[in-house]
């Protein structure tokens, strides 16, 4: 067994033991797509649901990300982590989550070293201009 499928195996029984804290989250991407005002209907939408562990943005957090979650990110806004083998896709920044009928967008995403865990940095006011809105 390859040391990555070693790690996920790991994390998928972190996950579990987390019991009823992960929260399912309706990912929502545009990917090589152009937005056309003429209908108002963006391209090539892909959207998946997977679960997410939800958490506020930390001091710490803010401290170690100055420059990513300096515009419009910080205190009050939220981290995501996920199972990257869970997730239909990486989500990048200007994606959309939806959790529970609130809407977040990815204004930071990351992956561990061994692509295992996707960290994710949420903002409600951090919308891009790429037809999610």
């Amino acid at each position: 067994m390859a040391l990555r499928e070693k790690l996920q195996l790991k994390l998928a029984g972190a996950f579990e033991k987390l019991d009823n804290v992960p929260v399912n989250a309706v990912f929502v991407s545009v990917n090589d797509s152009t937005y056309s005002p003429e209908t108002g209907v963006t391209e090539f939408v892909e959207q998946f649901t997977a679960q997410v562990v939800l958490d506020l943005v930390t001091e710490a957090d803010r401290l170690v990300n100055q420059g990513a979650l300096a515009n419009g990110g910080g205190l009050g806004d939220y981290k995501a982590l996920a199972q990257i083998n869970k997730l239909g896709f990486i989500p990048k920044v200007g994606d959309k989550l939806t959790i529970e009928s609130e809407s977040y967008y990815i204004i930071k995403s990351e992956t561990d070293p061994a692509r295992v865990l996707w960290t994710g940095y949420l903002n409600k006011a951090g919308a891009v201009n790429n037809g999610l809105g």
